[in-house]
């Protein structure tokens, strides 16, 4: 059959767009069936896409993974267009790979993937005002009653839009993520100093990155790399900065962004733990990321990470500054317990792989399609 996948968010560097790069890489290994990436023309031009991979363009003035993020909203006339353009695509069903992308196509069986409703509990730390969030809410609530099928990325998140959504979860299909190959590759351990933990995701302050600057502030010897995109999101990138002088912690913590697989490999690889202290996450892949380069992870037991690594990371909670110290201090006093969580969430993590991921993925359009 010949399905269509709109592919917005292809060239996000992390997040939807890792989720989907990953995913169709394996859908197009199994070749089950046509995959065709529904792009619009300022994506497609972008992309250094193989001539062999089937695509099917629309005219657009903006991208529109850049036009969904402008204050989440998108022009009427962008969203009519979009939605004319990907109903010509004639696809048997067409996967939304997250609804920030989405609008509905008439006349296509539609798929939906939800990676977390992290928005949904925690509004005012996602978006900027309450209307961005009532807007996200209403789109999504959209998405979710056109659609044919339903996945997500965890058990954790499916049990979450299971609640917030009132959808049976068994009527949700997981669809989990992997770590991409480039980190299943002999690493170069980045070196500093001083022993460094590390972050790695975005700036919003659902990421609670405030409770890791004030546990860090209780543990001395070991500085923190906060890997994100400090250069894109400007605004809090500033209150980051901000909080870091506050707290006199200049000397000790240390920002990157736009860093390429490889160097983010190697900083995973360096690093004495990676620290996640978020309210919430569908699914983690910063963990999974760095189990597989060998590096133990400390978790907020709130997350999806938490219960997919489970005994094999550091959990703590997550409005517990103390509790996140003590973690802190264990991976930089105790070597041997260090080993030993990087061996055995190693093993768990390299075991994963997209197989599963696409095989829902397939049933879902299949069963979208009527087949």
């Amino acid at each position: 059959m010949r399905f269509g996948i709109e592919a917005g968010s292809f060239s996000n560097p992390r997040g939807y767009g890792r989720f989907l790069r990953g995913l169709y890489a394996e859908l197009s290994r199994r070749r089950r069936h046509e995959w065709v990436l529904a792009l619009d023309s300022p994506t497609a031009a972008a992309l250094p896409l193989s001539p062999e991979i089937p695509r099917h363009v629309i005219p657009s003035k903006v991208a529109a993974f850049e036009g969904a993020a402008a204050h989440h909203r998108r022009s009427l006339y962008s969203m009519l267009k979009m939605s004319r353009g990907l109903s010509r695509g004639k696809f048997a069903a067409l996967l939304f790979p997250s609804p920030h992308t989405y609008v509905p196509v008439p006349g296509t069986p539609e798929v939906l993937v939800i990676h977390d409703v992290t928005a949904e509990r925690f509004p005012l730390l996602v978006f900027e005002s309450a209307l961005a969030a009532d807007r996200w809410k209403w789109k999504t609530s959209v998405a979710v009653r056109r659609a044919k099928r339903i996945l997500t990325v965890s058990e954790h998140s499916r049990e979450g839009i299971a609640s917030v959504y009132g959808i049976d979860p068994e009527k949700i299909l997981v669809a989990p993520e992997a770590p991409d190959p480039v980190f299943l590759a002999q690493p170069r351990p980045f070196v500093r100093a001083r022993p460094y933990v590390l972050f790695v995701g975005g700036l919003s302050p659902h990421k609670n990155i405030g409770v890791l600057l004030e546990a860090l502030e209780r543990v001395p010897g070991i500085d923190l790399v906060l890997a994100g995109p400090f250069k894109a999101d400007l605004f809090h990138a500033g209150e980051i900065a901000s909080a870091i002088a506050s707290q006199n912690l200049a000397g000790r913590v240390e920002t990157m962004s736009d860093l390429e697989d490889e160097a983010l490999r190697d900083l995973y690889a360096g690093a004495l733990a990676l620290v996640l202290p978020s309210f919430d996450e569908g699914f983690g892949l910063p963990a999974v990321e760095a189990a597989a380069v060998g590096t133990p992870a400390i978790l907020s037991r709130t997350t999806a990470a938490a219960k997919i690594l489970g005994e094999d990371a550091l959990l703590f909670d997550p409005e517990d500054a103390a509790e996140l110290a003590l973690r802190l201090e264990l991976v930089r006093d105790d070597a041997p317990a260090r080993e030993k969580l990087a061996r055995s969430a190693r093993e768990k993590a390299r075991a994963m792989t997209w197989e599963k991921a696409a095989a829902a993925v397939e049933r879902a359009a299949e069963e979208a399609a009527g087949a």
